[in-house]
């Protein structure tokens, strides 16, 4: 489990601190005068790199799902680490003209790259090794992994902010933090070269190769894994749904929370970084007691809550914000609740939904795919609408992909999953999935 999660914490520590950071370093590689351009540089660069994550999807799931879990997880922390460490290196444009600009992009793009098949093999690995009375709360485990990310984040920029003033963290500070997690990367490394197979994609792997030893067997399905993955095509709707609306909804209270808490409300970047360090405890808390509780009550109940809940709370939380560190940082702990809610089982629904065979794959590029179109893009896009005078705007987009997110949990049966490979275990021709594939259910 431990392995499982620790590239979840690198990734979020990584998209959190990139948000945060973003203040400090944009000036140091984009040169212009105007304060919100330079902010929308940095939320480009961050966007570019998770548009490379449904190619990172496509490669690691499939390696997931033909070479295991292992493999493509240790592959992928690799990839982080090393270009964490390119970015602490970066020029400046001052130094080297646009070079550190295009390094950032290129390391993003990596980073992109890696961490697109790591959330769908964390999944598969977490949910396949946990006992079906508690998967549930083995599925909060990836999201407790996300907030501990983000909480390394701020309690990184925290310290930084204490001991460095505002012209040594433009100047090098920053550079510390990215160097920092690729000193992770290293420490998660090696913990997931120890990590063991899990039983099911054992099972699945001696099953396939029986199948290969008798070529005149009735049930082979020989087909290419993306052939194959389309007989689960309502899955795939119902992933990107959910990874868009979860993805968009934490960006949104997580990290646009400080960047509005500092440019709109007028909250000095210390007091700032403390109200994100602060509130990320409220949802790494309710994670694990959510996840019990969908074990007791099923899965869908706290889909429809958490939805339900962020779009009723996203405009008044945003209101709400003032100066005041106390009473922001009871309002961002407040929003995060029931984002928690849903991501509590977000990793069992999405794995449940995909036989074995393409389990990694499937749970990997639709999300990969949100975070491209959606989640990924979330920042730069309500920085657009703020340098529109259309602030609002955002916040009605955040609301309609609450409402979407609610809407399909509960029309979809996938929201509910009986067993692990929930309605799509006995898939193994075309014919056998006529009924599965069928949209919109």
């Amino acid at each position: 489990m431990v392995a499982a999660v620790a590239g979840n914490v690198i990734e979020y520590a990584d998209f959190a601190m990139w948000s945060a950071f973003t203040i400090y370093f944009a000036t140091q590689f984009f040169p212009t005068e105007n304060r919100t351009a330079q902010l929308m540089y940095g939320a480009g660069i961050f966007a570019v790199g998770q548009i490379a994550r449904p190619l990172g999807a496509l490669f690691f799931g499939r390696l997931a799902d033909r070479r295991g879990r292992r493999l493509a997880l240790t592959a992928s922390v690799t990839l982080m680490g090393l270009a964490s460490v390119a970015m602490a290196a970066a020029p400046t444009y001052e130094t080297a003209g646009m070079s550190g600009a295009i390094i950032l992009l290129v390391a993003r793009i990596v980073q992109g790259l890696s961490v697109g098949g790591e959330h769908g093999a964390a999944a598969a690995y977490i949910v396949e090794s946990a006992p079906k009375s508690r998967r549930g709360l083995a599925s909060s485990g990836q999201y407790i992994g996300v907030m501990a990310g983000s909480i390394l984040a701020a309690l990184i920029m925290v310290v930084s902010q204490i001991w460095l003033s505002e012209t040594q963290m433009e100047q090098w500070g920053w550079r510390v933090a990215f160097a920092a997690m690729g000193l992770v990367a290293v420490g998660a490394f090696v913990i997931r070269t120890r990590m063991t197979e899990t039983e099911e994609f054992t099972r699945e792997q001696r099953r396939v190769e029986q199948e290969q030893a008798q070529p005149d067997a009735v049930v082979v399905d020989r087909r290419g894994s993306l052939a194959v993955l389309w007989d689960h095509r309502n899955a795939l709707v119902f992933v990107f749904v959910l990874g868009s609306a979860t993805t968009l909804l934490f960006q949104t209270f997580a990290s646009y929370s400080i960047t509005y808490l500092v440019d709109t409300v007028g909250m000095s970047r210390p007091d700032a970084a403390m109200v994100r360090l602060v509130g990320l405890f409220a949802p790494i808390i309710a994670l694990p007691i959510f996840g019990l509780l969908s074990d007791r009550i099923g899965r869908r109940p706290l889909l429809i809550g958490g939805f339900a809940g962020s779009a009723l709370l996203t405009i008044p939380i945003f209101i709400g914000y003032s100066p005041d560190p106390a009473w922001s940082v009871l309002l961002y702990a407040v929003g995060l609740i029931p984002v928690a809610a849903a991501l509590s089982v977000m990793a069992l629904v999405s794995a449940s939904a995909f036989p074995t065979s393409v389990r990694t794959l499937g749970v990997s590029l639709p999300y990969a795919l949100a975070i491209a179109v959606v989640g990924g893009s979330s920042e730069f896009l309500a920085l657009a609408f703020r340098t529109a005078g259309w602030d609002a705007a955002y916040f009605g987009y955040a609301i309609m992909w609450a409402v979407l997110g609610l809407v399909v949990s509960i029309r979809s049966r996938h929201a509910e999953p009986g067993t692990l490979d929930g309605s799509t275990a006995d898939i193994r021709t075309p014919d056998d999935a006529e009924e599965v594939g069928r949209l919109p259910r």
